[in-house]
């Protein structure tokens, strides 16, 4: 996170004025230097989470919007189909009936096997009450 080199920083700044001795040249750029990594760090940490908060919380209107997306993928053997199983996967509870022929159609496009993906996606669409 960057956060030992702001420590580092902020102590070649605090040791000297404890002491009664001038602060070195070089201290105060490096103490903005390592807060703005710090910040920067922490910018791409905080996209992380929110992205994964966006798609835990999806509706089911969203995962069958995503579900027939992905079936013209996999119709279409477009390689974006696996993205959008992840996408799927990660939209649903784990122990959601569909889970395991999710997991199975994202194992197949891992392979490239379109066709198999398809009856997996047929499958899953059944049990989630979608139409694919």
């Amino acid at each position: 996170l960057g956060l030992n080199e702001v420590g580092a920083a902020a102590e070649a700044i605090e040791s000297p004025i404890k002491s009664n001795q001038s602060v070195p040249a070089y201290a105060l750029p490096t103490l903005v230097t390592a807060l703005a990594q710090a910040l920067e760090s922490q910018a791409e940490l905080a996209l992380l989470g929110t992205s994964d908060e966006a798609v835990t919380e999806m509706d089911e209107a969203q995962r069958r919007t995503i579900f027939l997306e992905l079936s013209t993928a996999i119709a279409d053997s477009n390689p974006e189909a696996l993205e959008l199983v992840e996408r799927l996967l990660a939209g649903i509870p784990e122990d959601a009936a569909e889970a395991g022929d999710l997991a199975s159609v994202r194992d197949a496009l891992d392979m490239y096997d379109f066709a198999h993906a398809g009856e997996y996606l047929r499958s899953a669409a059944q049990t989630a009450g979608f139409q694919a």
